[in-house]
């Protein structure tokens, strides 16, 4: 054991990390000796042979298909032709057979723990190879086969059901046995992987870096997780104890552990959300970026609708692609669909960001997803199409294009350089201090911060309403600026010409005109960035802003040619007079066509800007006309259901027919017309403004389970996906987690870090020990986790186990220190494991009252009713429950003699109440007379005979009762709730009898 407890002030050598950690991970060129998850195929058809990996990892191999489990897709299983009939495979042998395995591939059945455990070359079983290397599809005999491969109780597949029950308890494997360690070396070791682990979840958690340049133990800065480990140590005595000592090579604090530690924590996220998902359908939403080592990252989330009705979009995994055509996403893609055990048959809905590669009509992913899967509609993202709405707006005329091209120049002179920015925040600092001592603005939170000027970017939403804002508010600093760069004569620019073109106002006339339309545009791109927006509520906003422009069209200009005119008067910009003409624009003067100034900016300026943006709105949001989204939006709630549609919501059970059976759409109009007549009544759903409201309504008052079917359909819009917007805030985590300080971090581990930093909320709430044990499992540990193991009366103190691991107590024992204070007992947590207990209490005095019985007949002739007496009290008082009358609690009492308390004992102790079977069985006696009585008209005098044994029990046992009644009552000091719970028991199972 000195291996494990050693002390270490005692050896000579120093602490060095390169003592602790092992070595570098190898190549995979070792002639497969390290393991590769992307080998753990979900298609058991698919599936490399155990025996076909190297011999040193296939214990790894194995241990990964086990966390994995048995493939038992949901899909719709094809039929065969078996003669005259049509036979396929059924999902009800999931259930009955565990071991059972679907291949889509094949359409064929395997056996997990055959595939797992059966030794090549061994003698054949029944069905042996069958359901491990050919797969079974004879479904007609299905009935007979599958029973039969697992045979008796010596069969092959038993035998590897037992092997991989013994495989998976590794204190039973030979190296465990060889290295088995004390109850305290497996306590220390916990300590040291508990630190470890928590290190490590809050290093994740912030994003932050693991490893140091120099990991040496004389190293200033061993990295973020060892300076922690080391911080750790410094400030908890019990955590330096054990890692001080725990041998050299079992830290937990080695590169492979942390690895090791980080996949488990991704794989429980994972899990969650899988949990979550079940077998709901889905959508999928994926983008692709560059990340900071020059690599293909390809993303992928899910969107679905929970156990809550909310429709909620989980971070799946980040693939590293070779390239980004659409065979080749296609294929990550159907891998990565694969490994997660997730059919694309599921899939409802796909979204992009539009790129060429992904976004076609014949060659491209979301075609090819479609030839396999009808069901899967995509939908261009809504956010992406509004930023391209803006992108083409800012070039739809010369004068508007020529416009954001002196602002970019403006952007780039007054800021361009460290000392005009310093310049520009140091003059909009004292512009802001005047306007305070004069009382134009006011402070605020969030109000009035540094700020400086932005360029605008065609990939960036809203970009370009940023820059414009930000030019309006520093405007005096700008053209400040502008001045300092002119009068510097040391580097010719353009300041000066830059300056005249500021104060035009044709300038301002555009600034403002962009401004308007942009805050517009801008205020739906934020609503369309939200996670639980659906494709119904993004249509209408979408028509709400198409409004909202042609109202700004018919009656927006005189209000905002006023609004231009008193900017210009307070920058001291000239207002030219609108009945001056001018020549046309992009045309000679020598051909002499003149225009009003009023015609310019009105006709060729106003009206065409918002001409094109509409056009453009109306070429690019065309999902309205679409029949699907036609019908979904009968769904509406919003002002009471105004476009239900009963014909249009029974055509999209047609067109997902995959999804609705001909049962089922020969119920959905009545099951339409029931919902509708009481929704329109129920007053909770007069608050209902979308579908997800919708939605998580009918899941709170219960409506999707009265109306599944109505609810399907609102399930089927809501997965519909509207943006990519929670795809791109991942390439944000992307940038946070892979930085050119971290360049070179492998992708399985990058994929883990992202998942758990993505989904933080769920890493957060995740459980040390299940972590810890998925850690256990996946590898052979030098060390197991120690057993569970709580107060046990017999040695008479507490053992201490993992946090947060809920195992169960010895059957019937409680320790009584669980239940004391500071000030002694604690009532209220006494009272709470009481009420628990009643009903055990309850039969034990039924029980005994039984033996009272049995007693009394045989001592009724020979014995004087004084010993009886005595008999009945004796059998009484051991039914008492008796505790400190001394802390204020109940006594049971026989008359007005209170039980003497010098030999109490503690309440949780249940050595008073042995329960006794016999008020069990009675029970159970009477129930099966009672279900003899209801069928034995058939046989009346048997029926007679069992009548009359009853009612002499029935009679009995109210003898019983009203003796106890009445020899048994609660004393006034010392009543309580629970002695008048109990005798309440006692009244009902009286009621109850008769």
């Amino acid at each position: 054991m000195r291996r494990f407890l050693v002390d270490r002030s005692l050896l000579s050598e120093p602490q060095g990390q390169g003592a602790a950690q092992p070595n570098p991970p190898q190549a995979q060129s070792r002639g497969g000796s390290e393991i590769n998850l992307d080998e753990i195929v979900s298609d058991p058809a698919l599936r490399k042979p155990i025996h076909e990996y190297a011999p040193e990892i296939r214990d790894q191999i194995k241990r990964a298909y086990i966390l994995k489990g048995p493939t038992q897709p949901i899909v719709n299983f094809p039929k065969k032709k078996f003669g005259d009939s049509s036979r396929a495979f059924q999902q009800a042998w999931y259930k009955k057979f565990d071991w059972l395995e679907y291949s889509v591939s094949k359409d064929a059945a395997f056996c997990f723990y055959c595939f797992l455990f059966k030794e090549p070359g061994r003698a054949e079983f029944h069905g042996f190879d069958v359901f491990n290397k050919l797969g079974f599809n004879n479904w007609k005999m299905a009935y007979k086969s599958l029973p039969e491969h697992v045979g008796g109780i010596n069969s092959g597949h038993n035998k590897c059901v037992e092997q991989c029950d013994d495989f998976k308890n590794q204190r039973q494997s030979i190296s465990s046995k060889l290295s088995s360690a004390t109850r305290e070396a497996e306590e220390l070791y916990q300590t040291r992987l508990t630190s470890s682990l928590e290190c490590l979840m809050f290093l994740i958690g912030q994003g932050m870096a693991f490893r140091g340049h120099d990991e040496s133990s004389s190293s200033l800065n061993k990295g973020n997780f060892l300076e922690m480990i080391d911080w750790y140590k410094e400030h908890n005595e019990s955590v330096r104890h054990a890692f001080n000592r725990g041998g050299l090579n079992c830290q937990m604090i080695s590169p492979k552990i942390q690895k090791d530690l980080a996949r488990c924590c991704a794989e429980e996220v994972t899990d969650v959300i899988m949990g979550e998902l079940g077998d709901r359908h889905f959508s999928i939403l994926i983008d692709e970026s560059r990340d900071i080592s020059v690599k293909e990252q390809m993303a992928v989330m899910l969107r679905y609708v929970n156990n809550q009705g909310k429709v909620v979009e989980r971070f799946l995994a980040l693939q590293h692609v070779i390239d980004t055509t659409s065979e080749s996403l296609k294929v990550s893609l159907l891998a990565l669909l694969d490994k997660y055990n997730l059919s694309i048959s599921k899939i409802r809905g796909q979204g992009y960001d539009g790129a060429s590669n992904m976004r076609g009509e014949f060659n491209v992913l979301q075609r090819k997803i479609l030839e396999e899967n009808p069901y899967a509609t995509y939908v261009h993202c809504f956010a992406h199409q509004l930023q391209l709405v803006v992108v083409s707006v800012a070039s739809c005329c010369s004068s508007i294009r020529d416009f954001f091209d002196y602002v970019s120049l403006i952007v780039t002179t007054a800021s361009t350089s460290c000392k005009r920015r310093e310049a520009l925040v140091e003059h909009h600092h004292e512009r802001l201090l005047l306007l305070l001592d004069s009382g134009e603005v006011s402070t605020g939170r969030g109000q009035l911060q540094e700020t400086n000027l932005t360029r605008p970017g065609d990939t960036r939403w809203g970009s370009h309403q940023k820059t414009l804002l930000r030019i309006e508010l520093m405007w005096d600093s700008v053209i400040e600026v502008l001045g300092i760069v002119e009068r510097d004569g040391r580097i010719s620019s353009a300041a000066g010409g830059l300056i005249e073109k500021m104060e035009n106002f044709k300038f301002v006339f555009i600034l403002k005109l962009m401004g308007n339309l942009f805050s517009i545009t801008n205020d739906l791109s934020q609503v369309l960035q939200r996670k639980d927006i659906n494709i119904i509520h993004a249509i209408d906003l979408v028509d709400d802003v198409k409004y909202q422009l042609i109202a700004l069209r018919d009656h927006g200009w005189e209000d905002f040619l006023d609004e231009v005119k008193k900017f210009c008067e307070a920058k001291c910009v000239p207002v030219p007079n609108m009945d001056d003409e001018i020549p046309c624009r992009s045309r000679s003067r020598r051909e002499r066509i003149m225009i009003t100034n009023l015609h310019h900016y009105r006709v060729e300026l106003f009206y065409v800007t918002i001409d094109q943006i509409i056009v453009d709105m109306n070429h690019r949001f065309n999902e309205a006309t679409t029949e699907i989204l036609t019908c979904f939006s009968c769904l509406d709630p919003k002002n009471n259901f105004p476009k239900f549609d009963t014909n249009k919501l029974f055509r999209l059970a047609e067109i997902y027919d995959a999804d609705f059976s001909n049962s089922d759409r020969a119920l959905i109009r009545g099951q339409l017309e029931t919902y509708i007549l009481q929704v329109r009544r129920h007053a909770a759903f007069a608050s209902c403004k979308d579908v997800a409201s919708l939605a998580m309504k009918m899941v709170e008052t219960g409506k999707h389970l009265v109306f599944p079917l109505v609810y399907k359909l609102i399930e089927l819009v809501l997965i519909l996906p509207v943006s990519t917007a929670s795809v791109e805030r991942s390439f944000s985590a992307m940038k946070i987690i892979k930085s050119k300080l971290r360049n070179k971090i492998g992708d399985e581990w990058f994929n883990h870090l992202m998942v758990c930093y993505t989904e933080r909320e769920i890493f957060k709430g995740l459980n040390d020990d299940t972590i810890m044990r998925r850690f256990q499992n996946i590898k052979t540990r030098k060390m197991n986790l120690p057993r569970h193991r709580n107060y046990c009366p017999k040695k008479g103190k507490s053992e201490s186990g993992p946090r947060n691991h809920h195992s169960s107590r010895c059957k019937g024992k409680y320790s009584s220190g669980k239940y004391k204070s500071k000030g002694g007992f604690n009532k209220e947590a006494l009272k709470k494991k009481y009420l628990q207990k009643a009903k055990i209490k309850e039969r034990v005095f039924l029980a005994s009252l039984s033996d009272l019985d049995h007693d009394s007949d045989d001592i009724v002739s020979s014995s004087s009713d004084e010993e009886t007496e005595r008999r009945v009290e004796d059998k009484l008082n051991r039914l008492c429950f008796i505790t400190d009358t001394a802390g204020g609690f109940c006594t049971m009492a026989l008359g007005e003699d209170v039980v003497d308390t010098n030999d109490n004992k503690d309440i949780g102790d249940d050595t008073t109440f042995e329960v006794l079977p016999a008020a069990d069985d009675l029970a159970v006696e009477i129930e099966e007379l009672n279900a003899a009585l209801a069928s034995q008209d058939k046989l009346p005098r048997q029926a007679s005979r069992e009548r009359r044994e009853f009612r002499s029990k029935y009679e009995s046992m109210l003898r019983e009762l009203e003796s106890a009644r009445a020899s048994v009552e609660v004393s006034d000091e010392t009543e309580c709730d629970e002695c008048a719970l109990h005798m309440s028991n006692i009244n009902t199972l009286q009621t109850n009898l008769s």
